[in-house]
């Protein structure tokens, strides 16, 4: 039976990672509670109870949104005749707000990756282009790794997100920056950040560029925050909400209001540095 649900979220665009994710959590909850027909709203809150107090609120939500998918594809199914995890609320998650390099920490990140005496080899430039990539268009690892050459059109000056968080495309445009390091394109079906064949990186494989690579040239910074510093510097220089959301590809526009609060944090900042 979880074989015939996982098959229904690839089919509606799930990432196979987030299907493969949900399918571990049903089978944990398989594993205490067997028989389907013994499951009712009480045995899911009883559940929602036993996680809480081994695992954090967001294990605790990313679990009961899986349970009320797969029930809800059960009804769906004519499997159950209602969803016993439908009424079930989610604890609430207050993720701590995002880091962001600083102007003066992005400046060292660019004059080290830029450093003239660097043996500049195909690995060298590769590496170079997935930093600044994430810096200039705040992709996600996963969509890094994703990314083939037949995405980026230079005519355009846009990079196609085909592989989404949530199964949606988006277009970013290319910042100028950007347009030479592209250049000369790959073949087309060759991922932009991929081996000497052209075959991608995997995604465990991806965070090495930024762990080691540019810990080796004296940088501290991991992946997720080149995407972090993207989105509060559009934020910092005017960029409305509701543009950063869709150049980030957040679903809601609530996680993309996470960046108002640092910018509010460093304007508050600036005027208590303020002496007359």
């Amino acid at each position: 039976m979880l074989d015939r649900w996982a098959a229904a979220l690839h089919a509606d665009g799930h990432r196979p990672s987030g299907v493969d994710r949900y399918v571990d959590l049903l089978r944990y909850f398989a594993a205490q509670y067997p028989l389907l027909s013994d499951i009712t709203n009480a045995t899911i809150r009883e559940y929602k109870t036993h996680l809480a107090g081994r695992n954090s609120a967001a294990t605790v939500k990313l679990t009961l949104c899986a349970l009320r998918n797969f029930f809800g594809w059960c009804v769906e199914a004519g499997i159950l005749t209602e969803n016993p995890a439908a009424s079930v609320r989610s604890p609430r998650v207050v993720s701590p707000p995002p880091d962001a390099l600083s102007v003066e920490a992005v400046g060292g990140l660019l004059r080290a990756i830029n450093e003239p005496s660097r043996a500049h080899t195909r690995t060298w430039r590769r590496n170079r282009r997935a930093v600044l990539l994430l810096l200039y268009t705040g992709l996600r690892i996963g969509e890094l790794a994703a990314l083939k050459w037949s995405d980026i059109d230079l005519a355009r000056g846009v990079l196609l997100v085909r592989s989404g968080k949530y199964g949606k495309h988006r277009a970013i445009p290319l910042h100028p920056a950007l347009m030479a390091e592209l250049q000369p394109p790959g073949r087309p079906a060759d991922a932009v950040i991929g081996r000497a064949d052209g075959q991608p990186l995997s995604t465990k494989s991806m965070p090495h560029i930024f762990d080691r690579w540019l810990a080796g040239l004296g940088v501290d910074c991991h992946a997720h925050q080149l995407r972090h510093t993207f989105a509060t510097r559009l934020l910092d220089s005017g960029c409305d909400l509701a543009t950063i959301q869709q150049l980030l590809g957040h679903e809601s526009i609530e996680t993309t209001s996470r960046y108002l609060h640092i910018s509010t944090e460093r304007m508050r900042s600036a005027v208590e540095r303020l002496h007359y």
